[in-house]
């Protein structure tokens, strides 16, 4: 490839939770795989003049991200960022126009998150689909409660962390300990 040459891979917002349900697990690991052969080969085709850099694009309208999921499952996920919407395939496009555009020649090696605000402070779409799969949305100390009996220790912490300024139905003292115990993360 001849200097001035871009390489735009593609990623998932995903990788930026902190909790992962097991259905994406293969899903997000192969793109965090991706995320990481981004940062690399940056340092090293970067030296040839070849930007390297990912777009990684939160829930997006197309026709596959609507497959399966219900009406409900769908706003819940779109109220994860500060626009309240999902994205349009037309916004994801921009996004790997500019990384493949002059204006980006100074950008290499990056991680382009474009997913209105979902990952900015806050893991909401973690919440989101706990919800959808256990049918609570869990406060900090559920999280906590739920991960810290598996050993992930770090996971709690960040989870607890985040899912603080989302909003619980339940409260830790009122949620039976029946409830936690069941879910069990793959």
């Amino acid at each position: 490839m001849p200097s001035g040459s871009h390489i735009i891979l593609l990623s998932t917002s995903l990788c930026n939770s902190s909790t992962i349900i097991p259905n994406y697990l293969l899903y997000v690991t192969s793109k965090g795989a991706i995320e990481q052969m981004v940062r690399i080969l940056a340092k090293d085709l970067g030296a040839k003049g070849i930007n390297v850099n990912c777009i990684s694009p939160g829930p997006t309208a197309t026709d596959l991200f609507f497959q399966g999921k219900s009406e409900e499952l769908v706003n819940s996920i779109a109220s994860s960022n500060p626009f309240g919407r999902v994205g349009k395939p037309e916004e994801i496009a921009k996004a790997v126009a500019y990384s493949a555009g002059e204006g980006s020649s100074w950008v290499e090696g990056q991680i382009l998150r474009v997913n209105g605000g979902m990952t900015v402070g806050t893991q909401g779409a973690s919440c989101v689909y706990v919800e959808y799969l256990y049918g609570f949305k869990p406060n900090t100390l559920e999280y906590h409660a739920m991960y810290s009996a598996r050993g992930l220790c770090e996971s709690s912490i960040r989870c607890g962390h985040v899912t603080a300024s989302v909003p619980s139905r339940q409260t830790s003292a009122t949620a039976p300990a029946a409830r936690l115990a069941s879910i069990r993360p793959a």
